[in-house]
This record gives C-alpha cells, sequence and structure tokens, in this order.
C-alpha cells in the first residue's frame, strides 16, 4: 500500500491510497493529517510527495531505526512451571537473549481451543545485538514448522509469521542449556516476526549522538505551522523513545499542543510529558 498526499486550496489534503496488489486507488480529502508511524514508512513517504523539505528529512533522518526479533512458542502444558518457575523472564547470553513465561488460566471462557492454549513462552527477544542477529538471520528462511495438534495451521491470519523448523530445534536446544535440563516437548505452534522488515524497518528507534531530542521531538510534532500536518510515535519521542510509553506522551503533546485538548482526568497534572 503506498500512500501519497498533497495539499488543496489550503484548506483540504488530499490523500492517495494504492494498492500495489490489485492496482486499485482511492483518493480521499481530510482537514486533518496524524502520521502516527515510524522512521522507514516516512522515509518512502518522503519520495512520494513534496511536503517533505530538506530540513524535515533532516529530523525524521535523526533517529537510528533497531532490529528486533521476537519468537513465541506455544506448549500443552507450561513444563517451566515444573522448575519453580511461574512467570517473569530469564536473560542469557545465548542468542535466544531473553525468554519470558506465560500461562493461561484452565477452563477461561473466553480462552478458544483451551485444551491446547494452556502456556506459551517469547522464548526469544533478541533486540540490537549484532551477534544474536547474526545467529538467526540464516535461519528465517527455510520450510516452515506448522507443529503438533496446532489449531491454527490452516490459518491465512497467520501466513508468513511461521517459524522455521531449523529455528524452533535451534530455540529448544537453547532452551534445554538455559534451564539445564535434557527434555523439552514439542511446541504445538512457533510463530516469529522480523520488526525489522518492512513496512516497519525496525523494533526500535535510537537519537543519534549530538542531537537535541526535545527540539527534533518537537518540531516533528508540527513539522510546518502552517499546515495541519502531524508527527508522533515512539520513534520520535523526546522522552521514553522505544517504549509504548514514548508514543503515548507525543501523541498526548501533540493533541495538546495542536487541538487544544486538555490533559485528561486520569492523567495526573504532575506527570511529565516531555
Amino acid at each position: 500500500m503506498f500512500v501519497i498526499f498533497g495539499f488543496l486550496q489550503k484548506t483540504l489534503i488530499k490523500l492517495i491510497f494504492t494498492d500495489q496488489i490489485n492496482g486499485t486507488t482511492n483518493v480521499l480529502y481530510t482537514k486533518h493529517l496524524i502520521l502516527a508511524i515510524p522512521q522507514y514508512p516516512l522515509k518512502v513517504l518522503s519520495e512520494k510527495t513534496d511536503f517533505f523539505e530538506e530540513d524535515l528529512k533532516q529530523d525524521i533522518d535523526s533517529v537510528i531505526a533497531q532490529p528486533a526479533y521476537k519468537l513465541f512458542l506455544g506448549y500443552e502444558r507450561p513444563w517451566w512451571k515444573d522448575l519453580g518457575l511461574e512467570y517473569g523472564r530469564s536473560d542469557t547470553d545465548l542468542p535466544i537473549r531473553e525468554v519470558f513465561y506465560a500461562t493461561v488460566k484452565a477452563n477461561s471462557p473466553k480462552i478458544e481451543h483451551q485444551n491446547n492454549l494452556n502456556s506459551f513462552i517469547l522464548a526469544s527477544y533478541h533486540r540490537g545485538f549484532n551477534q544474536a542477529m547474526s545467529f538467526w538471520q540464516p535461519l528465517i528462511e527455510g520450510k516452515p514448522y506448522l507443529g503438533t495438534k496446532n489449531p491454527f495451521s490452516n490459518s491465512t491470519g497467520l501466513d508468513g509469521l511461521w517459524a522455521t523448523k531449523n529455528m524452533v530445534l535451534a530455540v529448544q536446544d537453547q532452551l534445554k542449556e538455559l534451564h539445564q535440563i535434557e527434555h523439552i516437548p514439542q511446541p504445538y505452534i512457533a510463530v516469529f516476526k522480523d520488526w525489522s522488515a518492512k513496512p516497519f524497518g525496525g523494533g526500535f528507534h535510537f537519537w543519534k549522538t549530538h542531537i537535541k531530542p526535545w527540539e527534533v521531538a518537537k518540531r516533528l510534532r508540527r513539522p510546518k505551522q502552517n499546515e495541519n500536518v502531524y508527527l508522533c510515535g515512539e520513534a520520535y519521542a523526546a522522552s521514553e523513545q522505544t517504549w509504548v510509553e514514548g508514543a503515548l506522551k507525543t501523541t498526548e503533546l501533540m493533541l495538546q499542543e495542536n487541538f487544544k485538548l486538555e490533559k485528561p482526568e486520569w492523567l495526573s497534572q504532575s506527570y511529565k510529558l516531555d
């Protein structure tokens, strides 16, 4: 999906949406445009419209996108409870880096396939570690691991997210090494997400050295004072960058500064947004 926008009589913003798969195009008009997207799609968009002048492109380029992978495994039972682990996380210098544990309450009325959804772990969360990245990159390509008794094996919603067989084999070996056990049951499902791939371009962002985040972040919330185009999101948060909190802070500041909205009642008056 490509989006191009331009200005019409200084009152409306024209948006052109092009579906690259079927070639269809839709045109919409709006008085205000909020771009709640990270650096990579902003860079793509900057090549499609003349709104992004050189100084704005430099501000957009003031952060560095960081790679991040996540690998989730689902098990028919929470085997880590045998080790006295209920929830929380483990850290390691193995390529899996971080492991998070979770267990679904049995017989929950909100959960389908209850017999097969008793537990899962974020089996690998690697972010910005070059050694870990180089380990997993060759394993991304290959035959998908569809698991055993996988209730979602025919789900098109998970297409492109299946972990490969080699990836699951590697992570199972590392989980055994991390927990110092000889056997771990086979997962019934394994899904993998590379946040570095398009259209995201990175899992999170860091400011470049010598950049003054408080100045750049404020400029980007409304790049041109005479145009109703606004930016917000984690990538350009002056504080709490890389976190959801940063995205929420930039959004709240953008709304207060440009739409004259009052701070919501549930947000403490002493809470610092920048």
